[in-house]
């Protein structure tokens, strides 16, 4: 048995390994920064809705917070009485 093809295998095997392993660690990659981004967005669509309506909202009532404008929270609060 010739030892030198059994190394050649191996070698190309195990590059081949490494090859995969590369493009699927890339393709994790772009998923997670997908996501990020996605959520990013939203995260800018939710401030800019929370900036409408504390605009829009009458001077003389109270203002929410955004974390009360996110979440619900707080809508049926009497502040003034």
């Amino acid at each position: 048995m010739d030892m030198s093809n059994v190394t050649n295998s191996l070698v190309q095997s195990q590059l081949a390994n490494a090859a995969l392993y590369q493009q699927i660690n890339t393709k994790v990659a772009a998923k997670a920064m997908d996501i990020a981004k996605v959520q990013g967005e939203a995260a800018i669509s939710l401030l800019d809705s929370a900036a409408q309506i504390a605009k829009a909202a009458n001077t003389e009532k109270p203002t929410l917070t955004l974390g009360a404008l996110a979440s619900g929270l707080g809508q049926n609060l009497d502040v003034c009485g």
